[in-house]
């Protein structure tokens, strides 16, 4: 997937588009392109398989390349009691 699409254009998507805020990944040609790449590797893979693995990068596209830990600098010290 890291051949294909950025972290930056990645985080702008998720499978299946819900919540209004990212649009689907599952209805682009690219996933056609994903499903047939990872066949000409791995005959047997299913559809959930390779849909899950998609599923899981896409999840984590906002925590790649410093992501988390950038966005941890940015959080104020709160006072604990």
């Amino acid at each position: 997937m890291a051949a294909i699409l950025a972290n930056p254009l990645a985080s702008q998507f998720n499978w299946i588009g819900k919540g209004g805020v990212k649009q689907p990944f599952r209805g682009l040609s690219l996933k056609d392109v994903l499903f047939c790449a990872v066949r000409s590797n791995i005959k047997d893979a299913t559809d959930m398989q390779i849909a899950n693995a998609a599923k899981n990068w896409l999840r984590y596209a906002k925590d790649r390349d410093g992501g988390r830990k950038g966005r941890a600098v940015g959080l104020p010290n709160l006072p604990t009691n």
